[in-house]
C-alpha cells in the first residue's frame, strides 16, 4: 500500500511538472532555478504563469535560461542570465509595483496584450549590458503607466508587429548615453508620451509605423539632450507630433525625419499644436526633414496655439520635401530668434 502510494506521488509529480501551472517564489531573496524556491516544489516551465510577490527578490543567474508563458513581478527580479516569455493571453510580464534590474537578456514574444506592462510606481532599469527584446504583442510593445519610472542604458528592440503603440510613457523614461531604444512595425504611434522622457542617447522609430513617429500629448517637458540623437524613419503621418507638451531639442542634439506621410497623404516632420493645447518645440540644436516625396511632406507644420521657437545656434534643415519647409495655420507661431538658422533647399 505504501509502495503504491509513492509510485502515484512520483506520478503526480512528474504530471504536474509537465503541465501548465501558477508557480508563487517563495525563497524571499535567491535564485530562479532553485526548485525549493517555488511554492510547488519545481522550476517554472516554458508553459507557465509565474508570480513574484512584493516582498520576494528573485535572480535568474548568469548562463541560466529561464523560461516562463507569463511573469507577474510586485516584488523584484534580477536578470543576469536568459529570461525568454512566450505566448502569454494578457501581458507578457506585468510589473505591478515590482522592481526590474536587468543586466542580462529578456526576450517576450507572442503576448496577447503588451509584451512588458509597468503600474503603480514600478521602477525599472536596463543596464549597459541588458537587451530586451519584444516580438509580436496584442497591444503595446511597451507600456510605462501612472508614475512608473524606467532607466535604460543598454538595447531594448521592440520589433512587432504591435497593433497599437511601440512604447508608451505615461510616467518617467530615461534613456542612458550609451543606450539604443527602437520601435518598428506599429499600426499606431511608434512612441506615445503623456508622460515625459529624457533622452541622452539614440531613439529610433522605423519601418512601419502607421501613424506618429512620436506623439507627445502632455503637459510636462521631454527633452532631447546634448549629443543625443532622435530619428524616425516612414511614419505614415507625422514624424514627431508635439500635440500638448513641449519637446526641448538642446544644443548639439539631433532630429531627423525622412520619408514620412506616405499613409496619410500629408505629413510632417515636426507637427505642433492643436485645439485647446499648448504644444511646443524648441529647438537649440539640429531638426533635420528630408526626402519626404509622398503626398504633401511639410517640414514644420505649426497649428492653432502651436509655438515652434527655433533659438541660436539651432538649425532647423528642410531637404527635397513634396511640401512647404514651414506651413503655419491659424494662430500658430514660428520664430526665429538669435542667428537661428531656418534652410529650405
Amino acid at each position: 500500500m505504501i509502495k503504491k502510494a509513492l509510485l502515484l506521488c512520483l506520478a503526480w509529480t512528474f504530471w504536474s511538472a509537465g503541465q501548465a501551472a501558477t508557480l508563487t517564489f517563495i525563497g524571499g531573496i535567491s535564485y530562479w532555478d532553485n526548485p525549493a524556491n517555488w511554492d510547488l516544489g519545481f522550476v517554472p516551465t516554458a508553459g507557465d504563469f509565474v508570480i513574484i510577490p512584493a516582498g520576494q527578490k528573485v535572480g535568474i543567474p548568469g548562463g541560466y535560461a529561464a523560461m516562463a508563458k507569463r511573469v507577474e513581478v510586485s516584488g523584484g527580479l534580477f536578470v543576469l542570465g536568459t529570461l525568454t516569455v512566450d505566448g502569454s493571453a494578457g501581458d507578457g510580464i506585468l510589473f505591478d509595483s515590482g522592481r526590474l534590474d536587468n543586466r542580462g537578456t529578456i526576450i517576450i514574444n507572442n503576448s496577447s496584450l503588451d509584451g512588458i506592462h509597468a503600474i503603480n510606481g514600478s521602477r525599472l532599469k536596463c543596464r549597459t549590458n541588458g537587451s530586451i527584446t519584444v516580438n509580436s504583442t496584442g497591444d503595446d510593445g511597451i507600456e510605462l503607466a501612472g508614475n512608473s519610472i524606467m532607466l535604460h542604458q543598454g538595447l531594448i528592440e521592440v520589433k512587432g508587429p504591435n497593433p497599437d503603440d511601440g512604447f508608451v510613457c505615461g510616467g518617467t523614461l530615461l534613456v542612458g548615453p550609451s543606450a539604443t531604444l527602437s520601435v518598428e512595425d506599429s499600426t499606431d504611434d511608434g512612441f506615445e508620451i503623456t508622460g515625459r522622457f529624457e533622452n541622452y542617447g539614440f531613439m529610433v522609430a522605423s519601418s512601419g509605423i502607421g501613424d506618429d513617429g512620436m506623439l507627445i500629448n502632455s503637459t510636462q517637458t521631454s527633452i532631447n539632450r546634448s549629443d543625443a540623437t532622435m530619428e524616425f524613419k516612414q511614419a505614415g503621418d507625422k514624424s514627431v507630433y508635439v500635440f500638448d507638451g513641449t519637446l526641448v531639442n538642446e544644443i548639439n542634439a539631433l532630429i531627423e525625419a525622412y520619408d514620412y506621410g506616405w499613409a496619410s497623404g500629408f505629413g510632417s516632420g515636426v507637427f505642433v499644436g492643436g485645439v485647446g493645447t499648448t504644444g511646443v518645440f524648441h529647438n537649440f540644436g539640429k531638426a533635420l526633414f528630408r526626402d519626404a516625396p509622398s503626398g504633401i511632406a511639410n517640414g514644420v507644420h505649426v497649428y492653432s496655439s502651436g509655438l515652434v521657437i527655433n533659438e541660436g545656434p539651432s538649425l532647423i534643415q528642410n531637404v527635397n520635401l513634396s511640401g512647404s519647409g514651414a506651413y503655419l495655420v491659424s494662430t500658430g507661431e514660428l520664430r526665429n530668434l538669435n542667428g537661428a538658422q531656418f534652410v529650405i533647399e
